[in-house]
């Protein structure tokens, strides 16, 4: 599935309720960056000082993990 990018906001709405009507595992997440890949950071899964605009320091990780039915591991990278 893919989803257009639009604001933090109604992006990850979008892929949440995707992610929400759906059962897995896991979930991996890949992303445009910078980000924050490192499970040991406070700021692990978020983009961080990106130029696409509204998007900076968006918790991307924490946001979702927010929207799926039950816990599972998430892991986060960067998709260049």
């Amino acid at each position: 599935q893919s989803f257009e990018t639009t604001s933090p906001t109604e992006t990850l709405a979008a892929v949440g309720d995707w992610l929400a009507s759906r059962d897995f595992d896991a979930l991996g997440i890949a992303s445009f960056g910078p980000i924050d890949p490192s499970l040991t950071s406070v700021t692990y899964g978020y983009i961080t000082a990106t130029p696409k605009p509204g998007w900076q320091n968006t918790d991307v990780v924490g946001t979702l993990q927010g929207r799926v039915s039950r816990q599972v591991p998430i892991r986060f990278d960067t998709d260049v």
